[in-house]
């Protein structure tokens, strides 16, 4: 049979695990809810005649993240671009505004879910 001062003991643990699993849950939504850097990689069907790339990152709601536009000489693009994204883990929305020599702009529009710790995210843009 448990003593008083045994279920006492017990009593008190209980405040204890209930704060240690608190922070816990509190540390895991804070950490999928802070920014994290992402990585997009781009990878270009045809490069050969692509003068530029206008990017850009938009929310759930719309509102944009970020912009970026790369500028290509005579060569073309690259076949594969890394671009990086500092946002939450989450849904985003990616335009990508391909620029070529004699065909004028095409926009390519993705949804991509965004996860903290994954590798890049791989968008293949073909025409």
């Amino acid at each position: 049979m448990a003593t008083e001062s045994e279920h006492d003991a017990k009593r008190r643990r209980w405040p204890l695990l209930l704060l240690a699993v608190g922070a816990v849950v509190a540390a895991m939504v804070f950490l999928n809810t802070s920014p994290a850097e992402h990585t997009v990689e781009l990878r270009l069907a045809n490069p050969g005649n692509i003068r530029g790339l206008q990017l850009s990152w938009r929310d759930e709601n719309g509102e944009l993240l970020r912009s970026r536009h790369l500028r290509f000489g005579k060569s073309g693009a690259p076949r594969r671009i890394d671009a990086s994204l500092t946002a939450p883990s989450g849904q985003i929305r990616l335009e990508v505004a391909v620029e070529r020599d004699g065909a004028g702009t095409r926009v390519h529009r993705r949804r991509l879910r965004l996860k903290r710790g994954q590798g890049a995210t791989v968008v293949p843009i073909a025409e």
